[in-house]
């Protein structure tokens, strides 16, 4: 997940791409939320893993909601 990647990129991912890329962001997620219990408050290492669980977040908020719309964009509308 060291790769930086623009609104643009991300939109342009297909459905499966955005699910497993937020597969991977939730598990790093998860990882990084484990590695913080080690560090007390306040630390650098506790500083940088909560900045990290934040980055995370925000990553899989954007994902979803990307997710979200494709699935939108690909269900038939029906004409009532």
């Amino acid at each position: 997940m060291s790769d930086i990647m623009s609104f643009e990129q991300i939109v342009s991912l297909s459905l499966e791409e955005l699910e497993q890329r937020k597969s991977i962001a939730e598990h790093q997620l998860h990882l990084t939320t484990q590695v913080q219990m080690r560090y007390p408050p306040g630390s650098q290492d506790h500083n940088m893993s909560q900045f990290l669980i934040t980055s995370y977040q925000s990553f899989i908020d954007v994902l979803e909601q990307t997710i979200k719309n494709k699935k939108a964009e690909q269900s038939p509308i029906y004409a009532e």
